[in-house]
């Protein structure tokens, strides 16, 4: 630990005083984040929505429109999301560096903060890389069981055999895996770290962890969880009426939906996004409290050795 970082983070902490603690950085802070973020948040918002309403017909409305078109424009908005997304995460693990430098949570400009927002945006970008990577083999195992199991009938032995090894990998994948978002956190605080040097050399401190990082994480998800749920009522709600549109439509009756249904989906939409990127930037703060406590106990661990030995 460096002497100039913040013993604000670097603190050993229990893990609800790690999501009590992330939870007030994030409130007690919000103006500043929500000024620094906004506009990324945004376009991130505008940009998730126009691909969810590109469901909705809004894109098809274009007269003269071809299918491969349909495609390319779909393919640019994904693109332009995950850019975008890029970027957002680096202004706000940029903050979060700034935070543990100094101890202070401040608002930062893309502008001003360029050279950094750059540093960690392109980090981010190799975070997505490695986690496509990483959770690839769970994502195929995953798969290839739900492939198989959707010819079966539930009363069918092998659907209970496939039921089991699906239940075993996803106890596997949290036994596992779960270090890795440790690492990742951990990765992007340590500014100069590379990924490979941290993922073989930290490992082992996630799995040493596991139980508390577990608790961190899943409490974490769980208020997030409800939070999004809670915002995203009004949504269900217009989806739940598309469907209800779509079923009686191909059944033969007319769509009782109007004409501008399309794009009342893409205002909705945009808004509740946006509200809830907030919602879902909040998990990260109790994660960068879990990486700061078991940073925290590793250290008090290597000093309480050394002076026993002595």
């Amino acid at each position: 630990m460096k002497k100039e970082d913040n013993c604000l983070l670097y603190k050993s902490r229990s893990y609800s005083a790690c999501v009590k603690a992330g939870y007030n950085l994030f409130t007690d802070n919000f103006r500043k984040l929500f000024s620094s973020t906004w506009i990324l948040v945004l376009i991130v918002s505008l940009l998730k929505s126009a691909i969810e309403a590109s469901g909705f017909s809004l894109i098809a409305t274009i007269r003269h429109i071809e299918p491969v078109h349909m495609i390319v424009i779909y393919t640019i908005l994904v693109l332009l999301e995950i850019v975008s997304s890029f970027i957002l995460f680096g202004i706000i693990f940029y903050l979060f560096q700034q935070h543990k430098q100094t101890g202070t949570y401040s608002r930062c400009s893309l502008k001003g903060a360029y050279k950094g927002i750059v540093h960690f945006s392109i980090r981010s970008s190799k975070l997505f890389v490695w986690t496509i990577l990483l959770y690839t083999p769970i994502v195929i195992a995953t798969c290839f069981f739900a492939i198989r199991m959707i010819p079966l009938q539930f009363s069918d032995p092998a659907m209970h055999k496939y039921l089991i090894l699906s239940i075993l990998s996803f106890i596997l994948f949290l036994i596992f895996y779960l270090p890795f978002v440790f690492l990742m956190v951990k990765y992007m605080i340590e500014d100069k770290s590379h990924s490979w040097s941290v993922i073989t050399k930290g490992y082992k401190d996630g799995i040493s962890h596991w139980g508390f990082s577990f608790a961190v994480i899943f409490l974490s998800w769980l208020i997030t969880t409800i939070a999004v749920l809670i915002i995203n009522m009004p949504e269900l709600v217009i989806h739940q009426a598309n469907i209800i549109s779509q079923n009686g439509v191909l059944e033969g009756d007319p769509s009782g939906l109007p004409n501008y249904f399309g794009i009342l989906v893409f205002i909705v939409s945009s808004i509740i996004t946006f509200m809830a990127q907030y919602a879902g930037i909040a998990f990260l703060f109790p994660i960068y409290y879990m990486y700061g406590s078991i940073e925290t106990q590793k250290i008090e661990k290597v000093d309480f050795e050394n002076n026993i030995e002595q």
